[in-house]
């Protein structure tokens, strides 16, 4: 027997009409608030910031390596970091090739979808008027603007994050809230929020924290929604396992090799302490950063106006009032959500502190624009509901708009002007290396060039170079000439030297008499590099003319002796080192020094090819067989860099301490291993014969 049905209630043409009427209207308005968007992020890209960072420049040698066939699950450069960014952006690499634009072109395709995933989320907890005005705020204001603009993979997590809330919402309440709702209604939604929760964890250390917005608001409905917290516990079980599932490659792999994780431990500390039964670091952290939206931001030059709030004021002032807003209505869902995402959004820049608080909490700019624009969506709802109070919700809306053009003229005028030609910004995005690729141009430039840098390491100055050029150059040099200098076995030669990286005096003789200067490379007066030198080098007939006098008495001791011990022998100029290079000469500038001053040595190195491990010369003033008395540990021309042929002259200075006894002190030179500190052993007719290499003492005289 079939039981008789209500009749469904006929449609209201006139409702409907008006319903469509709203959704197109917030269409087209969304539409808008993207195309505002996109013209602040698209504008001056390679510009604003004036330069790279060598995160920026890693995240795109990462992505066209995996574009060439990488598969990376875990990436260590950069004190390690999650792979996500760099394979989606990968194809944009392939087809853009690896330049500035592309990284953060990138970034801004992800900005501005978080921008519409914002809408998405907060649709069902704001309703339309107040996630339109969330999603015109994140717009126009700077802290979206910045994230959206550096090619760093911390862009991705909120995207995902919220794109996850979104289906969470639709999935608790879309549909009965009871049991019979359809296994697929509930089912779906958390199935696609468990996904994406799990891709997550591949984007930025924060996502691994964030899951917890969905399950403390799911545990709240036990609270204010009873029904629904017991129909859907299956979904939220359901979505967790899905996570897990999907971030278990990456958590086994981590698990396996926790030495990775450089920057967890640098930034656990306080945690650490906390937990050993002192809290006093990480409460003063937090309370450091409690008020980053209102009163003392971000502190990373890099990032943000240093100590800027997150918000201007007017934002600031919002945001309280949509705080204590959604504090009063708690138990309604929407509030409560936001109140969530808040707290553990902001949660690991509590944990952190004020310095790059602005990433760091980069997954609540959604809670926190929503919690700005609550006020004036609660005017709108409020006004909507009576139809005579329908011009003072238009009149809201007004006054959002109007308070979005100053917003917006305001992140104007402070990221592109003031922030972008500050000079810290300047010196933390290298704008001297920017200023260096555009003089050498994309082109391979004729002959060598070397360069005097601040960090000739490989992951550092050289692949932002890259980056900023486009292409990888073999033909260029890297060295720090504030200890050393490479003579490429070339003689046209361009040497690049900022004035904020000079070549030390030693070095400056060596390269005068062989040299002529070129235009300089200028740039800003208040810059911390005013100019790059560049000069017209004849880099062989520099290294004959100084090769002919950089000679002496060197010598071994097998066994660890000094001299006069009889295992000691003298050896001849070159001396060969572990097949990696051979010490062809050097000039003790101090033969006789004076406790409390310092000793001066140059060595002359011809090397036989790039070397796989990171090495470290050293020299050593020996007080005995086990006692240095001085010493110099360096290597300012990096092996990574060596080309075979080539010879770089090495600087070693070092203090004699002021209470060091008279007496003639046997000087040691050699190399060794960043890594483990083996030295390479000194060849002799290609047989190992010792691990050091004795020059000409130094003579300590009397005070």
């Amino acid at each position: 027997m079939v039981k008789n049905r209500r009749p469904a209630p006929k449609a209201d043409p006139l409702r409907s009409e008006a319903a469509a009427r709203a959704r197109s209207v917030t269409t087209w308005a969304l539409l808008l608030i993207l195309l505002v968007g996109a013209a602040l992020r698209l504008a001056h890209l390679t510009e604003a910031p004036p330069g790279l960072t060598h995160d920026e420049a890693a995240h795109l040698q990462d992505a066209r390596r995996i574009w060439e066939g990488a598969r990376p699950i875990y990436l260590t450069s950069g004190y390690g970091r999650e792979p996500f960014y760099d394979y989606v952006t990968a194809p944009l690499v392939g087809l853009l090739g690896m330049r500035v634009y592309t990284g953060r072109f990138s970034s801004v395709v992800w900005g501005l979808g978080l921008i519409a995933l914002t809408y998405l989320a907060l649709r069902g907890p704001l309703g339309r008027s107040g996630a339109l005005g969330a999603a015109l705020l994140m717009a126009v204001s700077f802290w979206p603007l910045s994230t959206s603009r550096q090619a760093l993979r911390s862009i991705t997590m909120p995207a995902l994050f919220t794109a996850a809330m979104a289906l969470i919402w639709r999935g608790m309440y879309t549909g009965r809230a009871s049991h019979r709702s359809t296994p697929r209604t509930r089912t779906a939604p958390y199935i696609g929020a468990g996904v994406l929760l799990g891709l997550g964890f591949y984007t930025y250390m924060p996502a691994r924290a964030v899951w917890a917005v969905p399950v403390l608001f799911w545990l709240t409905l036990a609270w204010t929604d009873r029904s629904r917290f017991r129909a859907q516990w299956r979904g939220v079980v359901l979505m967790l396992v899905v996570m897990i599932a999907a971030a278990a490659p990456l958590l086994i792999y981590l698990a396996r090799n926790p030495q990775l994780e450089i920057r967890v431990s640098q930034l656990a500390g306080p945690l650490r302490a906390a937990v050993g039964g002192d809290p006093g670091p990480l409460l003063d952290r937090m309370g450091e950063a409690a008020l980053m939206f209102s009163h003392r931001g971000d502190t990373h030059w890099m990032y943000n106006l240093s100590g800027r709030p997150l918000l201007p004021l007017p934002l600031a002032v919002l945001f309280y009032l949509g705080l204590a807003l959604a504090l009063v209505r708690l138990r309604e869902s929407g509030p409560r959500l936001l109140l969530l995402w808040l707290l553990v959004g902001i949660a690991p820049a509590l944990a952190t502190g004020l310095e790059s608080s602005s990433l760091r909490a980069i997954a609540a700019q959604p809670a926190v624009f929503g919690l700005c624009a609550l006020p004036f969506g609660e005017i709108s709802r409020w006004a909507g509901s009576r139809p005579r109070l329908l011009a003072v919700g238009r009149l809201s809306s007004a006054v959002l708009l109007l308070l979005s053009v100053w917003v917006a003229a305001d992140t104007v005028r402070t990221y592109f002007v003031t922030w972008a030609d500050r000079r810290d910004v300047r010196v933390a995005y290298y704008a001297h290396l920017a200023a260096e690729a555009a003089y050498l141009g994309e082109e391979a430039p004729a002959g060598l060039v070397t360069i005097s840098t601040f960090y000739p390491s490989r992951p550092h100055d050289p692949a932002t170079m890259e980056v900023l050029r486009g292409r990888v150059d073999p033909n260029l040099r890297w060295f720090d000439g504030r200890g050393a200098l490479v003579f490429p076995s070339s003689k046209g030669v361009r040497l690049l030297i900022p004035s904020a990286v000079p070549l030390d005096p030693a070095l400056e003789g060596l390269v005068a008499a062989h040299a002529i200067p070129l235009g300089p490379i200028t740039l800003l007066p208040t810059d911390l590099v005013t100019q790059v030198t560049v000069l017209e080098w004849d880099a062989e007939a520099a290294l004959t003319a100084v090769l002919a006098r950089a000679r002496g008495p060197v010598g071994i001791c097998p066994g660890g002796g000094l001299p006069p011990d009889p295992s000691c022998r003298p050896l001849s100029l070159p001396v060969e080192l572990g097949g990696r290079l051979a010490l062809v000469g050097y000039r003790l500038l101090t033969p006789t020094v004076r406790p409390g001053e310092e000793v001066a040595l140059v060595t002359f190195w011809q090397v036989h090819g790039p070397a796989e491990a990171d090495l470290v010369l050293f020299a050593h003033l020996l007080e005995d067989e086990s006692h240095v008395l001085g010493q110099s540990d360096r290597l300012d021309a990096p092996a990574w860099n060596w080309h075979p042929g080539d010879v770089f002259a090495q600087v070693h200075r070092f203090p004699i301490p002021v209470d060091a006894p008279p007496g003639r002190y046997p000087l040691q030179v050699g190399a060794y291993q960043r890594e483990d500190g083996a030295r390479l052993p000194v060849l002799v007719v290609g047989r190992p014969a010792d691990d050091r290499v004795l020059l000409e003492p130094v003579e300590v005289r009397a005070p």
